[in-house]
């Protein structure tokens, strides 16, 4: 296949297929290793060595295993009423506009934005914004680079300023779970942490 970028890659998309590329250590995850082909053109937070998806070995299993915790069964049903309530919001002005509708622009990419805001603790005020930047980052076509890195610059600033209020005034979202397991293991301190 020919990523948005030009470059070459190659898809795999069987499910045997792609779990055998998964558990195969010839590969890796990281985007910006030498010789590995990039999605979009210039910068992006694809070849960006510290996200998660670019991750192998024990850093990305740290911190997955904390991620992860926020997605248990149990976490899962305490979200039902929540993320019920969010859908009602969301399919009200569909149901209101009339046929036809876009359920995929109305229902299903607003609807995982909102839930991952309000597990991360944005405001929800804010989950437009949100909304944005991630169209921006998974962006395949419609936007540019100096866009993307724009999109990249405001989030950057916005994540800074979530983080020192979290800092501030701690709470038990999933950004106050990561600083906890980042300072943890910055300090070497053994405490309890919620992903166990």
């Amino acid at each position: 296949m020919t990523t948005p970028s030009g470059d070459t890659a190659m898809l795999a998309v069987r499910y045997e297929d792609v779990e055998a590329i998964m558990r195969d250590p010839r590969f890796t995850r990281d985007l910006s290793a030498p010789g590995s082909p990039s999605l979009f053109p210039g910068d992006s937070l694809s070849a960006d060595r510290s996200f998660l998806v670019n991750m192998d070995g024990p850093d990305h299993r740290r911190l997955r295993r904390i991620v992860a915790a926020a997605f248990t069964p149990k976490r899962a049903e305490q979200w039902r009423p929540e993320i019920r309530a969010i859908v009602d919001e969301l399919l009200d002005p569909i149901e209101q506009a009339g046929p036809p509708a876009d359920l995929i622009n109305d229902l299903a990419f607003p609807l995982p934005v909102r839930i991952i805001c309000r597990q991360l603790g944005v405001p929800a005020q804010d989950s437009v914004r949100f909304r944005a930047w991630v169209e921006a980052f998974l962006s395949v076509s419609g936007k540019s680079p100096e866009q993307r890195d724009l999109a990249m610059k405001e989030f950057t600033e916005y994540t800074v300023e979530l983080l020192a209020r979290h800092r501030a005034e701690p709470g038990d979202d999933l950004v106050d779970h990561l600083i906890n397991a980042r300072d943890d293991a910055t300090t070497g301190s053994a405490r309890t942490s919620w992903c166990r």
